[in-house]
C-alpha cells in the first residue's frame, strides 16, 4: 500500500501539534509551526515539501500516521531555531491513523 514505508522511510503515528518551544512557552498562534508529536515520545518537525498523499478527514484531534524520511536533529547546527524537536520528517504520506 501507499502508506507502507519504503526504503529509507519510517512511519509514526502521533497528534499534530505547534513545535515546542526551546523556552518551554507555549507557542502562540503567531509561531505556530504544526508539528508532529509521536506516540514514541518523539517530537517530529515536519518538511511538506514532497508530499504526494494527504489523506481525508484528518483533524486536530485525530492521530495521523505519518510516512517519510527521517532525518535526527543536529543540535550543534540548529541552535538558531526557537524550536526543539528530535528530528525532522521529510513527509510523503500524512492519512488518518485508524
Amino acid at each position: 500500500s501507499f502508506s507502507d514505508p519504503k526504503d529509507g522511510e519510517k512511519a509514526v503515528i502521533g497528534k499534530l501539534e505547534c513545535t515546542p518551544l526551546k523556552s518551554g512557552d507555549a507557542p502562540a498562534a503567531d509561531n505556530c509551526v504544526i508539528g508532529l508529536r509521536g506516540s514514541d515520545g518523539k517530537f517530529y518537525a515536519l518538511d511538506n515539501s514532497k508530499v504526494q498523499v494527504i489523506g481525508k478527514g484528518l483533524s486536530p484531534e485525530a492521530d495521523v500516521k505519518v510516512v517519510g524520511v527521517y532525518t535526527p536533529a543536529d543540535r550543534s547546527s540548529d541552535e538558531s531555531s526557537i524550536f526543539t524537536y528530535d528530528g525532522v520528517m521529510v513527509v510523503r504520506v500524512m492519512q488518518a491513523a485508524n
